[in-house]
Formats: structure tokens, C-alpha cells, sequence
């Protein structure tokens, strides 16, 4: 018995030693600047989102349109346009990297289109942390411009 209790002892350490780490890291990689181009593809709203920890900068919906399913870039010319449960509409434009966000004061459900030149595309029931979804290996892959 005395034994079994060292391992579990010894794994329960391990474990604390490889977890915390994870459970203390910030919103940002260490040599990252802080800006609207942060970290593309992240799901914004785990920090930018209400009780976050950039709670200095809450958004109510945010994400990253990337040029292809790769994510090597951002889409390029591209507009977001979202409308929430009350017609309230609030419009985009992602950034070089593909970034989008907005502090306005919007409800969910959301309509979100993404529209490249005449070409577009439309999803209902959208909760605004658009990447928490649509990021590689996420329930629905990368957001990608039509």
C-alpha cells in the first residue's frame, strides 16, 4: 500500500507540474505584442470576453477570417457584418492578419456574413467567439473567406 500511494503521490506531482503552467499562462504568447493583430485564429472572447483577463477591451463577437483552410494568412478585402437578436448591425473589416472585433452592445444570437467581392456567406446562431468554433481542429475548421 505504501508503495502505490508513492506513485500516485509522484504522478499527482507530475501532473501539477505540467498543468499549472497551462492554467497561468496569459492571453498572449511571451514575445507577442498586445494589439489587434494578436494571435490570429485564438479565440479572442476567452480572454476578451466578460470575467476575462482583458477585461480592459471586452468584445461581444470576435474572430479571424483566414484566406485559406490552412490558416497560413488572413483574408484580404474582406467585410463581416453581423446582426444580433434585436436588427442591431455592426460591420467590419478584418485586418492583415484576419482579425475582426467589436465592442458594440449586441445580443446573441448572431447572423454573421462574410462577404469577398460578390461572393458570401451566411451563418445563424452565431455566439460571437467566432474562433472558439471555427479554429483548426475546432468543431467546424478555420473561418475562411468565400
Amino acid at each position: 500500500m505504501f508503495r502505490s500511494t508513492q506513485i500516485y503521490g509522484a504522478l499527482a506531482a507530475v501532473l501539477l507540474l505540467l498543468l499549472v503552467p497551462l492554467a497561468t499562462m496569459g492571453c498572449s504568447d511571451d514575445d507577442e505584442e498586445e494589439n489587434a493583430e494578436m494571435m490570429p485564429g485564438a479565440a479572442c472572447l476567452s480572454c476578451h470576453g466578460p470575467g476575462g483577463e482583458a477585461d480592459d477591451e471586452v468584445f461581444s463577437v470576435a474572430g479571424t477570417v483566414h484566406a485559406d483552410g490552412e490558416g497560413t494568412s488572413g483574408a484580404q478585402g474582406v467585410v463581416v457584418t453581423v446582426t444580433d437578436s434585436q436588427s442591431a448591425t455592426v460591420t467590419m473589416h478584418p485586418n492583415g492578419v484576419g482579425n475582426f472585433f467589436s465592442e458594440a452592445s449586441l445580443s446573441p444570437p448572431f447572423e454573421v456574413t462574410v462577404t469577398n467581392g460578390n461572393a458570401s456567406s451566411t451563418m445563424s446562431g452565431a455566439t460571437g467567439d467566432c474562433n472558439g468554433c471555427h479554429a483548426a481542429g475546432g468543431q467546424v475548421g478555420r473561418l475562411v473567406s468565400p
